[in-house]
């Protein structure tokens, strides 16, 4: 009588019953993580995965005894085959989003896709072999500045031809995107002593904290660094430490050294001192800076870069 006067009795009496039914049984096994979609670079591999298994791990875990045919039909839905289906479509969107134009990386501007189409021609082989080309066409084309905004379109940068580490970094995100291959950017937060050797009379107008966009490309399925665009960084270091002083910028460093920024190296290209957060990884740099700014407000960026851009590095 209770029951058919309450309904929402009802239903609590039939949970109440299923828990009893089933608070006996054996708590079901941790499921195995999913594989993960994006490839890891391996010098970051096993310092991520960790932090990546424990947090997939606290998704899938069960906080209380579970019946196995809820589990069941859990995981037969989740493989089913729409399932699948929707589940690739972000990730297909995510690799779109890392060949696409973006108001830095305007890859579909004339002069950016004229100097993609040189490098083409003048190189012959893989995808990094093309970058390799393109990054020696642009440290010979683009000369070294102390530009402050960082959200500079390449197409400009190409035209003043002269440009920040940062900016001449996305004219070779721009010309590779051009040519197919996908980018993406690992956002770091640098501890701003890393560039007091580069001005010792102005360290104290060097913010605190600089925030760093750093290229990677997808060859061959695997996500590279562009520290490692010219090999892996164990023989890289044979070249020496990056000092941060001189000519030398880090676009230029990639060449010839390690610039590691994962202590995975010798302790003269160790560079993981400097970084104060890893702030993860980004489709382009126009969405890293978007969600983290610039090192510098708009007034005094403006102001630093009438004065610094001129100045050769």
């Amino acid at each position: 009588m209770i029951l058919a006067v309450f309904p929402q009795v009802a239903v609590l009496d039939g949970l109440l019953n299923e828990y009893r039914r089933l608070r006996n049984r054996a708590v079901m096994p941790e499921r195995t993580p999913p594989a993960w979609p994006w490839p890891v670079p391996t010098s970051c591999a096993e310092q991520r995965s960790g932090e990546r298994r424990e947090g997939i791990e606290a998704l899938h875990r069960p906080t209380r005894r579970v019946a196995s045919h809820i589990y069941d039909h859990e995981m037969k839905s989740a493989l089913s085959p729409l399932r699948c289906r929707r589940a690739a479509a972000p990730y297909r969107g995510a690799n779109e989003s890392a060949l696409a134009a973006t108001p830095i990386l305007d890859w579909k501007h004339p002069r950016v896709s004229k100097l993609a189409t040189e490098v083409r021609g003048g190189s012959a082989g893989t995808d990094r072999d093309l970058l390799i080309t393109a990054h020696r066409l642009i440290a010979a084309r683009v000369r070294p500045v102390y530009a402050m905004n960082d959200t500079q379109s390449v197409s400009r940068t190409l035209l003043l031809e002269r440009g920040s580490c940062s900016q001449r970094l996305a004219v070779l995100e721009a010309v590779g995107r051009a040519c197919g291959i996908a980018s993406r950017v690992r956002g770091l937060l640098v501890d701003g002593r890393f560039w007091h050797s580069r001005f010792p009379r102005l360290r104290a107008l060097i913010p605190h904290q600089v925030v760093l966009a750093w290229p990677e490309f997808l060859l061959s399925g695997q996500w590279v660094t562009v520290s490692e665009l010219y090999g892996d960084l164990s023989t890289l270091q044979k070249g020496g430490g990056f000092t941060n002083t001189g000519g030398e910028t880090l676009f230029d460093a990639v060449a010839r050294t390690a610039v590691d920024w994962d202590g995975a190296t010798c302790s003269s290209c160790d560079l993981s001192g400097y970084v104060l957060t890893d702030l993860g990884y980004f489709s382009s740099r126009d969405a890293f800076f978007q969600a983290h700014g610039q090192a510098l407000c708009l007034p005094a960026r403006i102001t630093a870069d009438l004065i610094m851009s001129r100045r050769a590095a």
